[in-house]
């Protein structure tokens, strides 16, 4: 195949017979319902099944629902730092560095509570990321295509 990025209607990622040489793919969903899906159901496929892919970004309009989907589902993913969800307004997201801090700032500064997330950090490795990490969010140029 001699393109190296496709756009195809979400519900027909699965089903895609060039899946397995894509290497950018770029979903965007934009809609709660599909971002469930996305986060739950082709997680698996989006490793598995697209052995050639070398960046992946999410376009949606919820971040927070996916703050720790990265570090869930690609632990072990040999190009989990190119995995990008991007807010389809602001074009703020998140990646494998900045996901977990940003879960934990939402927290501590809009949800009013304690981090929820689970982490092997310690109370002051958590703080100094969040600082770093969990706001303000770097914003992608959406005018271009995947970096």
């Amino acid at each position: 195949m001699n393109l190296d990025t496709i756009l195809i209607d979400g519900f027909n990622i699965t089903r895609n017979p060039e899946k397995a040489s894509v290497r950018y793919l770029r979903v965007e969903s934009g809609f709660r319902s599909l971002d469930l899906r996305l986060r739950e159901f082709w997680s698996h496929d989006l490793l598995v099944n697209h052995p050639a892919l070398q960046a992946l970004d999410i376009h949606t309009r919820d971040l927070l629902d996916w703050t720790q989907w990265i570090e869930e589902n690609y632990q072990h993913w040999s190009v989990r730092s190119r995995v990008r969800i991007i807010n389809v307004d602001t074009g703020e997201y998140l990646n494998d560095v900045n996901s977990g801090p940003y879960s934990d700032w939402y927290d501590t500064h809009i949800g009013g509570r304690e981090p929820t997330r689970v982490t092997d950090e310690t109370d002051e490795e958590r703080m100094q990321a969040m600082r770093l990490y969990g706001h303000p969010l770097p914003v992608a140029d959406l005018s271009r295509g995947i970096e």
